[in-house]
């Protein structure tokens, strides 16, 4: 009864908006993205735990001051509103506004929210190589009716309806709407396989039956081509993003086909390839997993090993560009058409060596440090680590693969008494640099003269009152080492002969180091970032 309730008074809303003032968007990401704006978004992946509802996570987020719980700092999220949760019967559309609000109250907003996933009702029946599409029915049915059956979409499009509803209950809260979470997810070696050999991405289309869509490649941009419609017609503030991807030769299958189902050749009806159809590109990227680390020697017949985390970060940056390639090939360079705005929506590095020896608390500590200035340097809006808390409790990860279920801010919220829960080194870091830089934005002018000076690794922050904090490192080269030690003169920058300087104890204290002054001129680097301040007194 309280669900057709609800579709009541839906209905009775949409009428009110498919009057003759009601119009659909009437341009494309090939004609304009807006400029992202607003704070830079240190991020978490929520995920699920047992016994934990929403309102928990975002006080393990953004701190509690009722229940005495200090919270990470972050001031965004990365969440989830699928169809198959909201179309249950036993709730509404509506059932997660309370826990937006209180996210809010958090003072942790302007989330990622990433879509899809259909009721069983409404997912597609066909088959690929033996395999069930994962994506909706009906995705070539209109996206418009123009108030035929009293709201403005067409009912027979269920992902439109879907995407349509939700974004009209929860635009308040959300920035930026990710299209399925890793369509790309394959075990297929024809990912990464280059430009003419058998089966390349880069030359055909995914096999459907390979991808985690299990679909066409034309109807993931279909369902791209729907959301762009039905968020910008609902919201023209918000963003689409092609949904944490992995793989450039991916995003060229996306850009070089329509929505046309028969090939994803151009037609009158089919005008336009994916890139139309989003304005961010959220990547995923685990530098254990995807060679960034690693390179093989044809001589010894081995992989030469670098595992720093210097050489994970330049991974995370080397796949952005790798995408960004693709994007400029296929005209998406400020020019032709406009550049993408860009999101990571997971990324982290193991705390514990299961894969390649690889993983530490104290290189897991340093790599967010250095994500923290290296994303904002290359321009990433928002990044969200992966995740809140571990999985399962640490003594149980034993095997490759499992790192991945302990890479948390907090260890596994199940052990202890609620609000209770410990954080990791990692946790203690992202909280610790949170609060250091509360107040402080990516001074962007200064890093540049900052780049200019051989030896020196990091970025410069300010604040309102013209204060600046440099954050610094020597990189780490050595394999399984994060020690390294330079030296760097910032006397020409700063025009000072001292600086203040304050460390992370990111193993033992959320808080930082007593201040110490340092000379200017001769400052001593380490592979672990420093904080070196001007003009501060704290």
């Amino acid at each position: 009864m309280y669900k057709q309730m609800f579709t009541l008074l839906l209905a009775v809303a949409f009428l009110s908006i498919s009057s003759p003032s009601f119009a659909q968007v009437d341009y494309t990401a090939n004609d304009q993205v807006k400029p992202f704006g607003g704070d830079f978004g240190m991020g978490v992946n929520t995920g699920y735990y047992e016994g934990w509802n929403d309102f928990d996570l975002a006080d393990l987020i953004g701190g509690n001051r009722k229940l005495k719980i200090e919270g990470v700092g972050g001031n965004t999220a990365r969440l989830a509103l699928t169809e198959k949760v909201l179309e249950d019967d036993r709730w509404d559309y509506d059932i997660k506004v309370g826990s937006y609000k209180h996210f809010k109250q958090r003072d942790v907003n302007d989330h990622i929210v990433f879509v899809g996933y259909p009721s069983d009702a409404h997912r597609d029946k066909t088959t690929y190589d033996g395999k069930r599409s994962e994506l909706f029915s009906n995705l070539y049915e209109p996206i418009w009716d123009g108030g035929k059956n009293g709201t403005p979409y067409n009912d027979d499009n269920y992902y439109a309806a879907y995407l349509y509803k939700t974004v009209s209950i929860y635009k308040d809260y959300i920035k930026t709407w990710e299209i399925w979470n890793e369509p790309d997810l394959t075990s297929s070696r024809s990912a990464y396989a280059r430009t003419g050999q058998s089966g390349s991405w880069w030359d055909v289309n995914p096999n459907p039956a390979d991808i985690a869509i299990t679909a066409p490649i034309q109807h993931y941009v279909r369902m791209l081509r729907i959301s762009w419609e039905v968020v910008k017609t609902v919201d023209p503030n918000a963003y689409v993003a092609i949904g944490g991807i992995g793989y450039p030769s991916f995003l060229d299958a996306v850009l070089r086909n329509t929505d046309n189902p028969k090939d994803g050749n151009v037609t009158d009806d089919y005008p336009l390839g994916g890139g139309a159809y989003f304005d961010v590109l959220s990547y995923h990227v685990y530098p254990h997993m995807d060679n960034s680390i690693r390179k093989w020697n044809n001589k010894k017949g081995d992989f030469d090993y670098t595992r720093t985390s210097d050489a994970a970060l330049k991974g995370v940056f080397t796949r952005k560009n790798d995408l960004n390639e693709v994007l400029v090939k296929r005209g998406y360079n400020g020019k032709k058409y406009p550049a993408k705005e860009w999101i990571i929506s997971e990324y982290n590095v193991p705390r514990l060596p299961l894969q390649h020896n690889f993983g530490s608390d104290e290189l897991q500590r340093n790599f967010l440090i250095k994500m923290v200035v290296e994303a904002q340097k290359q321009n990433i809006r928002q990044m969200h680590i992966y995740n809140l808390a571990d999985k399962i409790d640490e003594s149980k990860a034993t095997k490759a693969y499992d790192e991945i279920n302990v890479m948390g801010l907090y260890k596994n919220v199940n052990i202890g008494r609620k609000y209770e829960q410990e954080l990791t080194g990692l946790g203690k870091t992202f909280q610790a640099i949170n609060k250091f830089l509360s107040g402080y934005s990516f001074d962007r002018e200064t890093t540049a003269q900052l780049d200019q000076i051989p030896n020196v690794e990091g970025g410069v922050f300010k604040n309102r009152r013209g204060q600046r904090v440099f954050v610094l490192w020597a990189e780490t080269t050595q394999d399984l080492s994060e020690k390294a030690a330079g030296q760097v003169d910032l006397s020409n920058i700063v025009k000072t002969s001292k600086l203040m300087t304050r460390q992370l104890f990111g193993k033992t204290t959320t808080t930082l180091s007593k201040a110490s002054f340092v000379d200017a001129r001769k400052i001593q680097l380490s592979g672990e970032p420093s904080f070196y301040l001007t003009g501060a007194s704290r």
